[in-house]
């Protein structure tokens, strides 16, 4: 059964189930394990919502998955948008926070793009954007501390903002651009390739980059205890 839904209204869903006996003894129970989700655009309008599981999908060319004003946390499941362009699975902007905790997160341009003072916490799951998993204009750190965590790409554009990486997985390039904030890489993650042209350090210990070190500011380059299987440049 499918049902379209018109914005801005109300709709409440009544579920009802068959006891399997006539007393009120036991413990019947109803549970919920999925649903799925297809939409113009899912705003929160500054609520709560969390995702254990299911699909929460696009179905319009110009749209976020999620326009986050308040409280997102992902446990499971798949947040994504099959939209071109600049949209994103998670828009995550005012004073808003992203957590996610397992699932995969999708976006034409980005998985999540974060603006405003949004904050984000991760642990485990999937990020994924045609250009890059993560894109965030924010002037505050991004921290990834989990080796159960992969990431296609890194973008920060704040200019105060460092990008520290310790046991993930980032498939595309970490791009620090703009401000002076430094990126450090460690503790056995891998890194598709590092760029920064912000002036920042970019420091490598005991991890893998598998594509070119790039700082073309006056920062430096340090790598201890790791493998760069291609040549480095400074500038």
């Amino acid at each position: 059964l499918v049902v379209m839904l018109n914005g801005g209204k109300k709709y409440y869903l009544h579920l009802g189930y068959r006891k399997d006996g006539s007393s009120n003894s036991g413990e019947d129970r109803l549970v919920i394990n999925r649903i799925d989700i297809g939409a113009r655009k899912y705003t929160t309008n500054y609520s709560k919502i969390t995702i254990n599981d299911g699909i929460v999908q696009t179905t319009a060319g110009n749209s976020n998955a999620i326009q986050n004003h308040g409280d997102v946390t992902v446990n499971g499941g798949t947040v994504s948008t099959n939209a071109s362009g600049t949209y994103a699975g998670i828009f995550n902007q005012n004073v808003a926070k992203v957590t996610v905790n397992g699932g995969t997160i999708s976006g034409g341009a980005y998985g999540i793009y974060n603006i405003d003072t949004a904050e984000m916490i991760l642990s485990k799951g999937t990020i994924n954007g045609g250009t890059y998993g993560i894109y965030s204009t924010v002037n505050t750190d991004i921290n990834i501390d989990s080796s159960e965590l992969t990431i296609q790409g890194i973008h920060s554009y704040g200019t105060a903002a460092n990008i520290d990486v310790k046991k993930a997985n980032i498939t595309k390039t970490i791009y620090k651009q703009n401000g002076t904030g430094n990126v450090s890489v460690s503790e056995d993650a891998t890194v598709n390739a590092i760029t920064t042209n912000s002036g920042g350090n970019i420091t490598v210990n005991d991890s893998a980059v598998i594509g070119v070190i790039t700082n073309s500011s006056a920062g430096n380059i340090e790598i201890t205890n790791s493998t760069c299987s291609a040549d480095q440049y400074n500038n």
